[in-house]
């Protein structure tokens, strides 16, 4: 993310953790509004990915110089109530799974310095600016407060204006990027929810009820040829797996195993 004086912040959240644009201001001290994401040319300068695959991993990317311009907070969230977070190595394509501890000891060695951050604080728990201590200046303050100021207004109504846009509206286009404007698509229209288990999905409402309207028709369709229906076991043996395996190969990596039954070990694992 970015402020309008050109400040760069890049945040790595709990899924459960609201990041309100309004909140962030407050937290890193700058004008209301002010803050919104950084555009594609600041991801590839400094952080060297595209916009959709920004990463803790990423900030090692940072030249020395520009590890002083990128303020990098962790969620309290994160450190103090999940044992590991899951983090995609610079694209979407796989995930690595870290002790919060162990990423700020590995930022921290390359020179990245880690904030702490509680972004569960309310606006008005927000820690208040010194007070000026200089007089005039108070008196100067208050004065330009009561006037008030129409330029100042004007602007704050834009930057709300382009605070809404890049909260609400689709960032990626179709055309360049489909893999990320689908996803945005997905999750903004609130069809679905990502988990916190690679692969897993929270199907909301308007999406299952498309998937039950697509049951209704395409059962009607089948069952009016003579096919019936089938119900077979949600696990799959290992053998019977790698029967497929030149079909499964590609997918490997994300194969989920069961290895456990109880307190008894299951062998072989079951898929």
């Amino acid at each position: 993310m970015k402020n309008k004086a050109g400040g760069l912040y890049l945040i790595t959240a709990a899924h459960d953790t609201k990041t309100d644009y309004k909140l962030l201001c407050k937290i890193f001290k700058t004008k209301n509004g002010n803050i919104r994401e950084a555009e594609k040319d600041k991801l590839g300068n400094y952080l060297h990915v595209e916009p959709g695959h920004v990463n803790s991993f990423s900030l090692l990317n940072l030249s020395q110089e520009q590890k002083n311009e990128v303020h990098f907070h962790l969620d309290k969230n994160l450190v103090d109530n999940y044992k590991t977070i899951g983090i995609p190595p610079m694209n979407s394509s796989s995930t690595c799974w870290i002790k919060p501890e162990d990423l700020k000891k590995l930022l921290e060695k390359n020179g990245i310095t880690v904030n702490i951050t509680d972004f569960t604080i309310k606006e008005e728990e927000q820690p208040k600016k010194e007070e000026k201590k200089n007089d005039k200046e108070k008196g100067e303050k208050k004065d330009k407060k009561e006037k008030g100021d129409k330029k100042d207004k004007k602007e704050k109504k834009e930057d709300n204006a382009d605070e809404d846009i890049s909260s609400l509206g689709i960032q990626n286009k179709k055309e360049e990027n489909f893999s990320d404007w689908y996803s945005e698509c997905i999750t903004k229209s609130e069809m679905i929810d990502y988990y916190d288990i690679s692969g897993c999905y929270i199907l909301r409402p308007w999406s299952y009820e498309i998937w039950e309207k697509i049951q209704d028709y395409l059962n009607t369709l089948i069952k009016n040829i003579g096919v019936k229906n089938y119900n077979f076991p949600l696990f799959v043996s290992q053998k019977a797996l790698f029967k497929e395996k030149e079909h499964v190969e590609g997918f490997s990596p994300e194969v989920a195993w069961v290895t456990k039954s109880g307190k008894g070990e299951i062998d072989p694992p079951l898929q």
